[in-house]
């Protein structure tokens, strides 16, 4: 019922010149290059050991312009009347179109807003806000300052991340107006990773790929840690007593710094992980290998393709639920820690 509200909203809407969607051409999608894995086959990756790049098929633009537009405390755009899905912060519901706004606070004659898609976890803030940031930091064609809403402004990984890539930004929690909006876009497909935004937020945030000490292997467990998202947790007391048995460092990444991150490098030549945005900290690291740790009921290819874009090519996805056995993962760990590392990606 509740689904089928939405739809008759959303379509009403539209139908009234109240919201402009993207048309299904800027929706079209085609396949990309196949950036292939090892290990378990997730049910959500589908039948090949293989996840198909999706991008586009018309690339949308990295900045766009927009005038006059009313900029509400939800990060929706409105211009003369219709709230614009190409300007906005997050996704459209009714909710947001329903909440017209009458007037407007403060006004900006110029700033730069994010034009995005899923603003709810710090792997979110990290995949299309700093990704988007960092491009238009390296193009030069940022204006600040950078609007952001209040509730997500505040949070301590984007103040943490905005003063590392300088910039000047301001949080509102109401209405305000901006004359000449300058919209920073998430240009990929929901997980697909491009290697341009890595390098970008390589270069935008001044970061050293360190190098890690022959050997060496980590486990970043997710044991401990309250997550802004929905709960997809493996089982830890396997990983982790497996894990030790193997002479694998393990590390719970709640409470962690960055620094604490940039300090664990030497130890990180393979990388074994709990499905989650901590392994973002791979970018400071010079890894060869990587194994990713998933629940049974939920997998995605965002690390995968984040992986590949950083040139790692040595990438396995194991399942690791509730029914997991030690002496099993003990025995998978010391197999791959004999095989020699795969450098180039497979054909």
């Amino acid at each position: 019922m509740r689904q089928r509200l939405r739809s008759v909203i959303i379509g009403w809407a539209k139908f009234t010149g109240r919201f402009n969607d993207w048309t299904d051409v800027e929706r079209r999608t085609r396949h990309a290059e196949v950036v292939p894995f090892r290990g378990d086959l997730p049910a959500m990756a589908g039948a090949e050991y293989n996840q198909r790049r999706l991008v586009f098929d018309r690339p949308r633009p990295r900045v766009t312009h927009a005038s006059n537009l009313l900029y509400t405390r939800l990060g929706m755009a409105w211009q003369s009347g219709t709230l614009q899905r190409r300007y906005s912060f997050q996704e459209v519901g009714p909710r947001h179109i329903l909440e017209r706004p009458r007037g407007a606070a403060r006004t900006f004659a110029r700033a730069s807003i994010l034009q995005s898609q899923t603003p709810l976890t710090y792997g979110d803030w990290v995949s299309e806000h700093v990704a988007a940031l960092s491009v238009a930091i390296v193009e030069r064609r940022l204006v600040e300052p950078l609007l952001l809403p209040q509730w997500w402004f505040s949070k301590s990984y984007v103040q943490r991340d905005l003063g590392l890539m300088g910039i000047r930004a301001e949080g509102f929690d109401a209405t305000v107006r901006i004359e000449d909006a300058t919209v920073i876009h998430k240009t990929r497909h929901s997980h697909f990773w491009a290697r341009s935004e890595v390098e970008a937020i390589v270069a935008a945030m001044k970061i050293v790929r360190r190098p890690c000490a022959p050997g060496s292997a980590l486990y970043l467990s997710r044991k401990g840690e309250r997550g802004e998202g929905a709960a997809r947790q493996v089982n830890n007391d396997v990983a982790e007593a497996a894990m030790t048995e193997s002479g694998v460092q393990v590390v719970r990444t709640a409470g962690l710094t960055r620094e604490d991150y940039i300090d664990l490098a030497t130890s990180a030549e393979t990388v074994f992980f709990d499905h989650g945005s901590a392994v973002y900290n791979m970018l400071h690291w010079q890894t060869r290998r990587v194994v990713e740790l998933y629940a049974p009921t939920y997998w995605d290819p965002s690390f995968l393709l984040l992986a590949d874009c950083l040139g790692i090519h040595d990438y396995h996805v194991w399942q690791c639920g509730p029914d997991a056995s030690r002496e099993a993962l003990v025995s998978r760990v010391a197999a791959l820690r004999a095989e020699a590392f795969v450098e180039h990606r497979s054909p």
